[in-house]
């Protein structure tokens, strides 16, 4: 089953800005670990909004269910340790063990965060607007208060705030920074705003200039303040002189920039519908987008620390992006087809693709660069799916049945049969002269088409709640259903097939690919789940990946699984099915309902753009067990396992010789131990560590860094060792 058509979240054109098509001489594998990539998330309780990260853990401020601590140790697995709820959490600071909340109607709410695990309400004073941003300087608190401009705080007693100071501003105060006994505001119509504080008791605007957006998030390095400007990007402003304030630079960004995050010589901006932007700013005045992701949900908050962003990412939660490498995996190319991309089978040099209300579009895509459409033909409904064998392609439509299209000539494909089926066809697999159809309430469906032209059915089997697609291997059919899971058809017997074995999984299982003894299923929400069936009657969840997006659907390239989902394709290297693990993430225009492996490129059906094309995971890198802290020629695996009891090993790459130092650090920066120092050869290096300190004790339970050194290159990780 694929996902209905949805709007584009991204604008196309703004994404080929962003990646250029490639010729065909570009268009060869890549390394999905040398780019941007999602790495791990927890749902919280409402709309998760900033971040920021405080000795080794993240605080998300989640709206209307106040704070969350988040357990970071190991940042592929984030989890809930502590919360606290308060009326209306919009953003936060922390100094000195308090969290210091803007809390909306509410006002300034302060947490006491010495137990992380047990955070409590230390005190709260309400303000005259609502707290939407807040910054700690010294005994005091500054607060943008919206309508109500900016509020000073006295927090010299936690418990008993006060406020001492207050300017109105023009606009509705978002956020702020302050530096240098200055408070700089995003002030949304009244633009940036720079308030004298030096004096809390009596502030004074100092300076101030319009935006042509809506400035929210402000962010200042040196004479330079970096301002997150709604609909118009990131404004830089030079800030040298507070009276005579000037834009020196601005970069446009997909959707509505608020958060900027400063890290080196990159800005970090939540884009809310455009993902996360990554900026190079070492140029302030020519200002220059180097990457982007986009997530499930709006990033509407961002910290950084030790290479990874953390998001808040609203309904969707708090999310973890490793930002150690800031680009974005091109586009190949992009064929605009006439109706909504559902669909896609290739066979041959061609694609044919269900184009929802325009039917079955085919497209000649020898050349990756420039697919072609060749040939088209309309059927009486909504084309869902294709699937293709030989001269004919079998066509799901809904309600409609399945139509069986004669494709011997791709330039003009013809109906020549059809079937309609008691339930809403979602997808088919062709073997030999049977179709094993997945018709949705129907149950699996076994459809004869050994004479096209009259299609029959000759079996079925109910199915527990909904067939939504299906797969053959040897005498099984798997089918992939909804809310029920996984269930294994016996068709040994094509008239009279049975189901043997069923398994739940966590969400919505919509498409299912075989290989060998394990089924790879696409879970909606809950991603990608790896299932055992090398007993047919005993199917069993061996693993599970969680991913970026909602899995829609699957295609396997050796141990390279890429799965379709609501943001684009996820390579998952399956090289050990009960150990998989995410490579790396490429987004797409809109929804990725289908996705085929051909040659080094990825065909993806991506509904309303059409057909998009990516490259493939490069086999070299993955062949080695991959290593997902892949940055240029030298890569460090986190540790497996993580956590650990009692030992672990750490893998890393070197694509050449170079003298390398291992080394683990404890939280405070303390050195542990060094696990190898001297001169390294190129290729892979698993190094053991029996979890003993360079005193030959015990390592006590905590989180580790992982820190590799060779030649000039430096790679950190985390491992956490539990009791």
């Amino acid at each position: 089953m694929r996902s209905a058509f949805a709007p584009v979240f991204l604008a196309v054109l703004i994404l080929l800005a962003l990646c250029p098509p490639l010729s065909r001489a570009q268009s060869s594998c890549i390394d999905y670990t040398s780019y941007l990539r999602w790495e791990g998330g927890v749902d919280t309780d409402d709309i998760a909004r900033n971040v920021v990260i405080y000795l080794g853990r993240a605080y998300v401020v989640d709206r209307h269910y106040g704070l969350k601590v988040v357990n970071i140790g190991v940042p592929t697995s984030p989890y809930i340790m502590g919360s606290v709820e308060t009326t209306e959490a919009n953003d936060l600071t922390i100094a000195s063990n308090h969290a210091y909340v803007a809390d909306g109607a509410a006002g300034f709410t302060v947490i006491d965060i010495t137990n992380p695990a047990l955070p409590v309400i230390a005190g709260n004073v309400a303000t005259p607007g609502a707290a939407w941003g807040v910054a700690v300087a010294g005994n005091h608190a500054y607060v943008a208060d919206g309508a109500a401009g900016l509020q000073i705080i006295d927090i010299s007693n936690p418990a008993s705030p006060t406020i001492v100071g207050s300017v109105a501003t023009s606009g509705f105060a978002y956020d702020l920074t302050v530096t240098g006994g200055r408070a700089y505001v995003g002030d949304w119509t009244g633009g940036l705003v720079v308030i004298d504080v030096s004096n809390p008791a009596a502030p004074g605007i100092i300076g101030s200039i319009p935006t042509p957006g809506g400035a929210w998030g402000v962010a200042v390095s040196g004479h330079v303040a970096y301002v997150g400007d709604d609909d118009a990007g990131l404004q830089v402003i030079d800030i040298s002189n507070p009276s005579s304030l000037r834009i020196v630079g601005s970069v446009d960004t997909p959707g509505h920039s608020s958060v900027v995050c400063l890290s080196g010589d990159r800005a970090l901006v939540a884009d809310n519908d455009g993902g996360l932007q990554v900026i190079d700013i070492r140029t302030p005045a020519s200002p220059a987008v180097l990457g982007s992701i986009e997530l499930s949900g709006p990033v509407l908050g961002v910290a950084v620390d030790s290479g990874h962003a953390y998001l808040g990412t609203g309904v969707e939660g708090f999310q973890v992006v490793n930002v150690a490498d800031s680009g974005t995996p091109g586009i190949v190319s992009i064929t605009d087809t006439p109706g909504a991309c559902l669909g896609l089978s290739v066979n041959g040099t061609h694609a044919y693709v269900a184009d929802g209300d325009n039917g079955l579009v085919v497209l000649d895509v020898s050349d990756p660069a420039s697919p072609t459409i060749v040939g088209s033909v309309g059927i009486p409904g909504f084309a869902i799916d294709v699937t293709s064998a030989g001269n004919h392609a079998y066509v799901a439509e809904g309600n409609n049945g399945l139509q069986v299209v004669d494709i011997s000539n791709p330039a003009v494909p013809v109906v020549v049969g059809s079937v309609l089926l008691p339930g809403s066809v979602s997808g088919a697999a062709v073997v030999g002269s049977y179709a094993y159809v997945a018709d949705g309430g129907g149950g699996l469906q076994v459809v004869n088409v050994s004479d096209p032209a009259n299609p029959t059915i000759i079996g079925s089997a109910e199915i527990r709640d909904y067939a939504a697609g299906v797969t053959v291997g040897g005498s099984y059919a798997y089918v992939a259903a909804a809310s029920t899971g996984l269930a294994v058809v016996d068709i040994s017997n094509p008239t009279s097939p049975s189901v043997v074995g069923v398994v739940d999984t966590p969400d919505y299982a919509l498409e299912v690919l075989v290989s060998g003894t394990y089924a790879f299923v696409a879970d909606g929400k809950s991603g990608l789940e790896i299932i055992d069936v090398s007993n047919p009657a005993a199917p069993r969840i061996v693993s599970r990946v969680l991913i970026p997006g909602y899995a829609y659907a699957l295609a396997l390239s050796g141990h390279c699984l890429y799965v379709a989902d609501s943001i684009g394709i996820d390579v998952v290297d399956v090289l050990n099915p009960a150990a998989p693990h995410l490579i790396g993430t490429g987004n797409t225009p809109d929804i990725a309902n289908s996705v085929a492996v051909v040659g080094s490129v990825l065909l993806v059906a991506d509904s309303a753009p059409g057909l998009v094309v990516l490259r493939t995971q490069c086999a070299s890198t993955t062949a080695t067990g991959d290593l997902p802290g892949a940055i240029g020629s030298v890569m460090l695996d986190a540790c497996r396992p993580n956590p650990f009891v009692g030992a672990t090993s750490v893998r890393y790459l070197l694509q050449n010789s170079a003298f390398v130092s291992l080394s683990l650090y404890d939280i405070s920066g303390r050195l542990v131990r060094t696990l190898e120092h001297g001169w390294a050869p190129a290729g892979v290096h698993l190094v053991p560590w029996d979890g003993m300190d360079a005193a030959g004790h015990p390592a006590p339970a905590s989180t580790y860094v992982v820190r590799l050194t060779a030649g000039k290159s430096v790679r950190t990780g985390r491992v956490v060792r539990i009791r």
